[in-house]
């Protein structure tokens, strides 16, 4: 028997005598079966708009696209505009997403849209993100422009 059985009362095998690596598989497969309490006061059957699904677990993609977002961040200069403003405000999305239990705490408090569209927001950012890092608009123009270039009418 494994010795963690008296967490998986609710699993259907928990008779079985395992092996001790099934113990582990078993383990960790009781934990991602258990039902978290519902972070909706209600069962979420549409977000209300074209082709956006609701989301099983926005706390953990949110956490998981903020974190990515924030690693990438890290590897741009610590002056650069846009990581400063960036990361201040993934940091603080993901702080109010860590700190509240239910979906609609942390939509109020945002106040950007439902978790789906927050979700839409953070891969877009994350897309964005990435190509910045390539982009390196930190960095200085290699040619300066000419100096009449950008006066109107052309020819003067």
């Amino acid at each position: 028997m494994c010795k963690n059985q008296n967490l998986s009362k609710d699993f259907i095998i928990r008779d079985l005598t395992l092996p001790k690596f099934l113990c582990k598989i078993k383990f960790v497969f009781n934990f991602l079966l258990k039902v978290p309490e519902m972070s909706y006061k209600y069962l979420k059957k549409t977000t209300g708009l074209t082709k956006l699904n609701v989301a099983k677990n926005p706390h953990y993609t949110l956490g998981v696209l903020y974190g990515k977002i924030l690693r990438t961040l890290q590897k741009m200069p610590e002056e650069a505009s846009y990581r400063k403003y960036t990361e201040e405000i993934i940091t603080n999305r993901a702080k109010i997403v860590q700190e509240n239990v239910t979906v609609e705490d942390f939509e109020k408090k945002i106040n950007c849209g439902q978790a789906e569209e927050l979700i839409v927001q953070a891969e877009n950012e994350l897309v964005l993100t990435r190509k910045m890092l390539a982009f390196k608009p930190w960095e200085s123009i290699i040619a300066r422009p000419n100096a009449d270039q950008w006066t109107w009418p052309p020819g003067k």
